[in-house]
């Protein structure tokens, strides 16, 4: 999740698969109140309690706490993970670099290269883990 605590940090204000009406609950930054809440797929927009809001407004008074309704198949969880491994074999990735970048032409010590054959070795395993049974 986001700092605001948004699935998608591009789209803030949007729900987890948020082609898909359902229930969520999201949380007043405000108050801190848990707010029950449906997504409306069609119009892009969350029907409160006793309002609407489009998303990009959402996003700026709520935080998304969780999904309550949407049913995901096999599929869709499968896609999930392994977007979410992706994303740590990335940082893996971007960690062996700067550790590479530190050092120069022949100044790299044995430490480091432990640490970078480690990273690389982290993110390869993270890949390699494939599918969701």
């Amino acid at each position: 999740m986001t700092p605001t605590n948004w699935p998608d940090p591009a789209r803030e204000g949007y729900p987890l698969f948020s082609g898909n009406n359902g229930k969520h609950t999201l949380i007043d930054k405000n108050t801190g109140h848990e707010i029950n809440a449906e997504w409306n797929s069609a119009d892009d927009e969350w029907l409160m309690p006793d309002s609407w809001l489009s998303a990009k407004n959402t996003a700026k008074h709520f935080a998304y706490l969780r999904c309550d309704t949407v049913e995901l198949t096999r599929a869709q969880i499968a896609e999930m993970l392994a977007a979410e491994r992706e994303r740590c074999a990335v940082a893996l990735d971007r960690l062996k670099n700067k550790e590479s970048e530190m050092y120069g032409v022949g100044l790299m010590t044995a430490r480091a290269e432990i640490t970078i054959r480690a990273f690389a070795s982290g993110a390869e395993a993270i890949r390699n883990l494939g599918a969701a049974p």
